[in-house]
């Protein structure tokens, strides 16, 4: 279980690791997308990955592997989500 604070809804989330299917970071902002909501937080992708348990796929970009559909040379898709996030 992780405890984060959502920077749009200004309150603490609970969430668990497996419901993580990817995140985005742009300089210091983190986006977390999961299969029922999108939270923004403040931090940074090497720390968050590690808490998280996420693989980095590219700078600004790290997946949970339990959503991993396919990928090639460019591309990361991801299970049962029409997500497809640059490598």
């Amino acid at each position: 279980m992780m405890k984060i604070i959502d920077m749009n809804q200004m309150k603490e989330i609970k969430l668990e690791k497996h419901e993580i299917i990817y995140t985005e970071s742009y300089l210091n902002t983190l986006h977390i997308y999961t299969a029922k909501a999108h939270y923004t937080i403040k931090g940074h992708l090497p720390a968050f990955c590690e808490q998280a348990s996420l693989v980095r796929i590219h700078e600004s970009y790290a997946i949970n592997l339990r959503y991993l559909y396919d990928f090639d040379n460019h591309d990361v898709f991801l299970l049962n989500y029409d997500v497809r996030l640059l490598i």
